[in-house]
């Protein structure tokens, strides 16, 4: 006669039954399409916003989209009063207007950064993400437990308005390649115009080739992730062995 022991130890030896397997192994498929959907989809929104940088301008895109993100962080918490739906809105557009940062921010260090340099510049503007996170991290802690402009608004309200300045001086200071930099003196302008990696006036058909053939070829891949993880059939458990422990619990 089987024990209350060998029961418990029956059930986790048989497993999930025929329903749960079912669920877990959707549950598998569909996390693994999101993760492959995931990476197509930045792929693709990085080679997207790049070709904007390069269209409109990188100082505009990198300087517009830290704006548009700010005024929305100042917004937040009216947001927040007004309904959760429209707080939660406002968070996936911040997001949304941030994206394309990094790549515009990629197209001016190809254009100002010298070969020399490349290896640390970007480097040390990646970190400066970090560095942001380590001392913004306690002084939200403060705001918040604080009485200034409201408590926890005030956290919003400050870097909100922080990005807004710096907005203000990335006008004037900031330009989208050394051609536009009305104060750098001629020889530096065509020292960082020969070593430029990035040249926006220089677009030829066969780069446009490259860009398609690539666009292409993460579409068919797409495709092919998609057919594969969607014709799947439903694996069985390991029978043997939970027949196997059948019989030990029974004996």
């Amino acid at each position: 006669m089987a024990t209350t022991h060998d029961s418990i130890k029956l059930t986790v030896l048989n497993g999930p039954n025929e329903d749960e397997q079912l669920l877990l192994l959707s549950a598998d498929s569909d996390r693994q399409q999101q993760e492959n959907e995931h990476i197509l989809l930045s792929t693709r929104e990085a080679e997207t916003r790049g070709n904007l940088a390069e269209k409109f301008g990188s100082k505009w895109i990198f300087g517009g989209c830290i704006l548009i993100a700010a005024i929305l962080t100042l917004l937040t918490p009216l947001a927040a009063r007004t309904h959760v739906g429209l707080l939660v809105a406002v968070r996936v557009l911040i997001g949304l207007f941030q994206g394309p940062g990094y790549p515009s921010a990629a197209a001016l260090w190809g254009k100002w950064i010298p070969p020399a340099e490349r290896s640390t510049v970007p480097a040390a503007a990646q970190s400066g993400t970090n560095l942001g996170v380590i001392f913004a991290t306690p002084l939200v802690s403060i705001m918040s437990d604080s009485t200034f402009l409201g408590g926890w608004p005030s956290a919003f309200y400050v870097f909100g308005a922080i990005s807004c300045l710096w907005f203000v001086g990335w006008c004037y200071f900031g330009f989208s390649s050394p051609d536009d930099h009305p104060r750098i003196t001629n020889k530096e302008r065509i020292y960082l115009t020969k070593h430029s990696i990035i040249n926006t006036r220089k677009q030829t058909l066969q780069a446009w080739r490259l860009i398609f053939n690539i666009s292409a070829g993460i579409g068919a891949f797409g495709c092919i992730a998609y057919c594969i993880l969607f014709n799947g059939e439903e694996q069985p458990w390991n029978q043997a062995h939970f027949q196997h422990g059948d019989r030990t619990s029974s004996s």
